[in-house]
């Protein structure tokens, strides 16, 4: 699921209606709940979801044969508009593959929008970013020789195209930023944490969004070239 700033929710799933006809979908919501639209987009099978600045939706996930016997293309980036119509698709090439070497990359993946990029972070741990029109930027490691996204406790990209990462399932707070030129971590100094805070949960704005093993919720003042100020 991804949130549009003025509430608007956008969906993605999968089920079976009676007669075993398979329906993966993306679905629109309107931010009272009113207005509800789904597209069928089988055999494409939208396994992760956000929403650019420009309001238009991107994914990523598996083009499927129709039997569901397997993919036909095991990682594809789609774009579409705000009412769901396809504008590009394109198939991501030698993703690396993740534990039990399944070549479908998209499941649990995380996939984010920033003011000029869209990152993907897949279930293997690889990170991957893409321009707006859908080329590839970038592709880079996870820190520590990471290879499961499970090891992680939280993704986020900022509007100005900070990438932090989380490594740690336990407190304190301790992001790491990626530096692209060298496809290194570089630890992030973080000021007035509670102590307790152990997961990513996104960027609102500049404003960074945690969350601790305790379920509180904390926003963090985000500057550049300064420690992230806790509230």
């Amino acid at each position: 699921m991804a949130a549009e700033p003025d509430g608007t929710l956008v969906a993605v799933g999968f089920a079976i209606n009676g007669d075993v006809r398979n329906g993966s979908f993306i679905a629109t919501i309107s931010p009272d709940g009113a207005r509800q639209t789904v597209t069928r987009v089988w055999p494409y099978v939208a396994e992760a979801v956000t929403i650019a600045p420009d309001g238009t939706i991107w994914t990523a996930g598996p083009v499927m044969h129709d039997d569901y016997k397997g993919p036909v293309y095991p990682n594809v980036l789609r774009h579409y508009t705000a009412s769901a119509e396809m504008l590009s698709s394109v198939n991501i090439k030698n993703a690396r593959k993740s534990e039990g070497g399944l070549s479908s990359v998209g499941s649990q993946s995380v996939l984010m929008a920033s003011g000029d990029r869209i990152g993907w972070l897949t279930a293997a741990c690889q990170y991957i970013e893409f321009s707006s029109d859908g080329t590839e930027l970038g592709r880079y490691d996870c820190p520590n020789g990471i290879t499961k996204i499970f090891d992680t406790s939280g993704v986020a990209l900022s509007p100005a195209g900070e990438l932090l990462l989380s490594t740690k399932w336990f407190a304190p707070l301790a992001p790491l930023s990626l530096d692209r030129p060298s496809g290194t971590w570089k630890p992030v100094p973080v000021s007035q944490d509670s102590g307790k805070t152990n997961l990513i949960l996104g960027f609102d704005g500049q404003t960074l969004v945690t969350e601790s093993a305790t379920s509180d919720m904390r926003r963090y003042t985000w500057g550049e070239q300064s420690p992230a100020t806790g509230q």
